[in-house]
C-alpha cells in the first residue's frame, strides 16, 4: 500500500462532515417539501468527498481506480435529486410516479455498472495512467463516450431542474421570490465547479466539485429551511390581516394610527386615506373621543354606537396591547366588528315578541270577557231548567228539560276550562295558601263523581299513605280540581273495573323542608297509545281528534292541571301500555307545607289547622279489637285493611 500526503484531504473531509450534517438536518425536517432528496444530494455529495479524499491520499493505480469507482456512487445520483427537490418544492410532487422515478433511475444505474466494469469495454475510460504533478501522483484517463452520454444527461437534468424554479419565480408572491432567488443560486454554484474545470478554468490536479458542494448545500438548506421561517410566517399573518371582515387598526403608544386592513378602510371611507399618522380621533368624525375614552386602556372589550351615513352603527370593540420580544408595550391593536345586523335581528325580535305577547294577553282577556258573559245567561238557563224538573210532572217534557239541563251543564264545564285556561295564559291565576285537609280534599273530589261511577258500576278507591301529612297548607279549590279532572277522565275512559287513587310523600332535599306529595289516578280503561302519549298535555289537543269520536271534549283538562301542577311546583306525567282494560295512570307532584310548619310560621291561621287537622271520631276504643273484612274488590280490601290496623285492630281480610 502506497500513500501520499495531499492538503486537499482534509479539504475533502471536512466536505463530506459537512454534507452528513446538512443531510441528517434534513431527514430531521423532511416534512418540508423537498427536504428528502436534498438530504439525498447531501449524502451523496458527502460520499463523492470521501471518495476523492481516499483517491488523492493512495500513490498506486489500482486503489485510485477504485476510489473513483466509488465516487460514481456518489456522483450518478445528484442530478435526479435535484431534480426530484424541485419538483417536490414548487408542488409538482404529484408528478413523480413510481414509472417515472424508475426511468430516471435508468441512466445512473447502467452508468455505475459500466463504471465498475470499465477494464472489459472501456466505454467510460479509453486510456488510465497515473500522471506526476509535483510530488504527488494522479490520475490521467481519457473520457469515453458513456462517460460523457451521462454527462449530458446530469446536466440536462439539472436544466430542468433551473426552469422549474424560475417558472415558479415568474407565479410567486413577492415576499417568496427572494427563496426561489437562494434555490437558483445554490443550483447554480453546484453546476460552477464542473462547468470551470471541463472549461480547464481551475489549474488544480484535483477535482473540488464535491468541495463546492458544500455552498451550495448551505444555499440551498437556508433556501429551504430559514426563508420558510422569516418568509412565509410574515406572508401568512399579511394575508389574514388583509382578509379579515373585521376592521382592525393599529395604533402606537402615542394613539397615532400606524395602520389600518382593508375592512377599515372601506368602513371609516376617506377619512382612513390620510388617516395613517394622525391621532385615532380622526376616524370617528363627531365621535373624536371615542378612542380617548379608552387612550389608557390597554385591554378590554366593549360595544360602541357610531353614527355614520344617517343611521346608527354597533359595533363589537376589542383592544389588545402589542408588545415586542422583550415584553416592552409597542402599541394597541383594535378591532371592530359589525354587529349592527345582529342588533337589527333583536330588535325585530323583541318587537315581534311584544307583538306576540300583545296578541295573546288580548286572545286571553277576550276570552274571559266572552266566559262571563256566556256564563251568566247560561246559570239563568240552568236554573231555569231545576224549576221546570221539580214541577213538570208529563215525562216527555220532563226528558226534554233533562238534556237541555245536561246540555247547559255540559257547556259551562266547557267555558269554566275556559276562563281557567285563560286565566293561566294572562298570568292572572293566583293560588291560595291556606291549611286544608288532604283526605277531605280527596274525599269531596271523589264524592262529586260517585254518581257517574255509580251509573257505570265501577269501584272507585282511595290510598292515603301513612307518611302523608294530613294537612297541608295550599290551594285547596285547584287541587281539588285537577283531581275531579283526572278521575272524571278515569271513570270517562273505563267501561268496567275499577279507578283508584293513590297519594304518598315524602321530604324536600335539605334545607327544604316541605313535601313532595304525589298523587296517582289508575283505571283499567282503554288506555292511551304509545304514539300518542306526547299529545295529551297540550291545549286543544286530544287522543281522538277525528269528528267521529266516542268521548268529547274540548282538549283543555289535561292541559290545565298540568299549568296548575307546575304552578303548584310539582309537575305532570302519565304511563300507559295502550291495551284496553290495562287502562293508565296519571301522575301529579305538589310541594307543600306540612301542618305543624304552617303553623309555626304563621301563627293567625294555627286554629284553622288545628280544626283541620281534628279527628272527627275517637278510635282507642277499638285498639285489640278483632275485624272481619269481606269484600270482593282487591283494592277495597287492602285500603279497609291498612286503615283498621292503623288503628290498631286485628284484621282477617276475605274475598267472600
Amino acid at each position: 500500500m502506497h500513500w501520499q500526503y495531499t492538503p486537499y484531504v482534509w479539504m475533502y473531509g471536512v466536505a463530506a462532515l459537512l454534507g452528513c450534517g446538512m443531510g441528517t438536518y434534513a431527514l430531521r425536517h423532511r416534512a418540508i417539501p423537498g427536504a428528502t432528496p436534498f438530504a439525498i444530494v447531501q449524502f451523496c455529495s458527502a460520499l463523492w468527498s470521501l471518495a476523492n479524499a481516499l483517491e488523492s491520499a493512495r500513490n498506486d493505480l489500482p486503489s485510485i481506480l477504485l476510489a473513483d469507482n466509488i465516487s460514481f456512487l456518489g456522483i450518478v445520483f445528484l442530478a435526479p435529486a435535484t431534480l426530484v427537490m424541485a419538483l417536490e418544492y414548487t408542488g409538482h410532487s404529484q408528478q413523480l410516479t413510481k414509472q417515472k422515478l424508475v426511468w430516471l433511475s435508468l441512466i445512473p444505474v447502467v452508468t455505475l455498472l459500466l463504471s465498475w466494469t470499465d477494464s472489459f469495454h472501456g466505454l467510460m475510460r479509453h486510456s488510465v495512467s497515473l500522471k506526476a504533478v509535483g510530488p504527488l501522483n494522479v490520475l490521467s484517463s481519457t473520457p469515453g463516450p458513456w462517460y460523457w452520454l451521462h454527462a449530458a444527461y446530469a446536466y440536462a437534468l439539472l436544466v430542468v431542474a433551473l426552469v422549474i424554479l424560475v417558472a415558479a419565480l415568474q407565479h410567486s408572491a413577492p415576499p417568496l421570490r427572494g427563496q426561489l432567488f437562494v434555490l437558483i443560486a445554490g443550483l447554480l454554484i453546484m453546476c460552477a465547479g464542473n462547468i470551470a474545470r471541463l472549461l480547464g478554468l481551475i489549474p488544480l490536479p484535483f477535482h473540488i466539485s464535491s468541495i463546492l458542494a458544500v455552498p451550495s448545500g448551505l444555499t440551498l438548506m437556508f433556501g429551504l429551511f430559514r426563508y420558510k421561517l422569516f418568509d412565509i410566517a410574515p406572508v401568512a399573518r399579511s394575508i389574514i390581516f388583509e382578509n379579515l371582515c373585521e376592521s382592525v387598526v393599529v395604533l402606537d403608544i402615542q394613539n397615532r394610527i400606524v395602520d389600518l386592513n382593508p375592512s377599515a378602510r372601506k368602513l371609516f371611507g376617506q377619512r382612513a386615506h390620510s388617516a395613517v399618522g394622525q391621532s385615532a380621533r380622526a376616524l370617528f368624525g363627531r365621535r373624536r373621543d371615542l378612542l380617548e375614552h379608552y387612550r389608557h386602556v390597554m385591554e378590554t372589550r366593549d360595544e360602541i354606537v357610531v353614527d355614520q351615513g344617517g343611521g346608527r352603527l354597533f359595533f363589537d370593540l376589542r383592544i389588545s396591547p402589542m408588545r415586542d420580544r422583550r415584553g416592552r408595550l409597542v402599541g394597541r391593536l383594535v378591532v371592530l366588528n359589525d354587529i349592527t345586523a345582529s342588533k337589527q335581528v333583536e330588535e325585530e325580535l323583541r318587537q315581534a315578541k311584544q307583538a306576540a305577547e300583545f296578541a295573546t294577553r288580548a286572545k286571553s282577556e277576550f276570552l274571559a270577557i266572552m266566559s262571563h258573559e256566556i256564563r251568566t245567561p247560561m246559570n239563568a238557563v240552568l236554573g231555569m231548567a231545576d224549576l221546570v224538573l221539580e214541577t213538570e210532572t208529563d215525562p216527555a217534557r220532563r226528558d226534554m228539560v233533562q238534556m237541555i239541563h245536561q246540555s247547559g251543564e255540559s257547556l259551562l264545564t266547557i267555558i269554566k276550562d275556559i276562563l281557567d285556561f285563560s286565566k293561566i295564559e294572562s298570568g292572572k291565576l293566583e293560588l291560595e295558601q291556606r291549611p286544608f285537609n288532604l283526605r277531605d280534599c280527596t274525599e269531596q273530589a271523589l264524592g262529586l263523581l260517585s254518581s257517574k261511577v255509580a251509573e257505570k258500576n265501577l269501584d272507585l278507591a282511595c290510598i292515603i299513605s301513612g307518611q302523608t301529612p294530613p294537612v297541608i297548607v295550599g290551594d285547596v279549590t285547584r287541587l281539588k280540581q285537577v283531581l275531579v279532572n283526572l278521575i272524571g277522565n278515569a271513570v270517562k275512559f273505563t267501561e268496567s273495573g275499577e279507578v283508584v287513587v293513590s297519594i304518598s310523600s315524602q321530604r324536600c332535599a335539605p334545607p327544604d323542608s316541605r313535601y313532595e306529595i304525589r298523587f296517582a289516578v289508575c283505571d283499567t280503561g282503554i288506555g292511551v297509545p304509545h304514539d300518542r302519549l306526547d299529545r295529551l298535555f297540550q291545549s286543544f289537543s286530544q287522543v281522538d281528534s277525528s269528528t267521529t269520536r266516542k268521548y268529547g271534549g274540548t282538549g283543555l283538562g289535561l292541559a290545565i292541571c298540568k299549568r296548575l301542577s307546575e304552578m303548584m311546583g310539582g309537575k305532570i306525567w302519565v304511563e300507559s301500555q295502550g291495551v284496553p282494560g290495562q287502562g293508565s295512570i296519571f301522575y301529579f307532584t305538589i310541594i307543600a307545607e306540612g301542618a305543624a310548619e304552617a303553623a309555626v310560621e304563621a301563627a293567625p291561621d294555627a286554629a284553622e289547622v288545628r280544626l283541620a287537622a281534628e279527628q272527627p271520631v275517637s278510635v282507642a276504643e277499638l285498639r285489640g279489637k278483632q275485624l272481619l273484612v269481606v269484600e270482593d274488590n282487591q283494592t277495597n280490601r287492602c285500603i279497609l285493611t291498612d286503615c283498621a290496623e292503623g288503628w290498631g285492630m286485628r284484621v282477617t281480610a276475605v274475598s267472600t
